[in-house]
């Protein structure tokens, strides 16, 4: 859903993603902002959280311009908005070999942690359900050996085998 003038907040660590513009391109940016008198593409954010846009916003904010933000659906936490936001880098035409190479190693890194959290998870996971099983087991033994017939068993002597 697209909103107007909705200031998203910014995240260094979420910044720190997004390589630079050239002084160049972002001449150009603000050139064309200045023309149009506001942002033409729309802010991307993930719960009030700036995704990519943050030079449009800075330029806007510099200008006193408006823009609009949308909200990128399908984002679960933050490893997963990183995600998104290289993945975005990635379609740039301007980014060099080493900066996507710097870029996918982040990437990797993300995706490491994501896999750590859920191995945490799902080992947190499989203690409960054991603890659960182990607390429905319990009782039904007991009750089992209650209900259980008690047989005598003949007494044997040592000396008659």
């Amino acid at each position: 859903m697209m909103t107007q003038q909705n200031i998203p907040v910014v995240d260094p660590e979420f910044r720190a993603l997004i390589p630079p513009l050239s002084g160049e391109e972002l001449a150009g940016l603000e050139e064309m902002i200045r023309t149009a008198g506001r942002a033409t593409d729309p802010l991307k954010v993930w719960n009030g959280t700036l995704l990519d846009g943050h030079n449009r916003l800075d330029i806007c904010g510099r200008l006193d311009l408006p823009y609009s933000t949308v909200d990128i659906e399908g984002i679960a936490d933050r490893g997963d908005a990183k995600i998104w936001i290289i993945k975005n880098q990635f379609s740039r035409r301007n980014l060099t070999a080493f900066v996507r190479g710097r870029l996918a190693l982040t990437m990797e890194a993300v995706f490491k942690e994501k896999a750590r959290e859920n191995n945490q998870k799902s080992a947190a996971v499989a203690r409960e359900r054991r603890w659960n099983d182990d607390a429905q087991t319990l009782p039904n033994l007991a009750k089992s050996e209650e209900e259980a017939p008690v047989v005598a068993q003949p007494a044997t002597d040592p000396a008659d085998a």
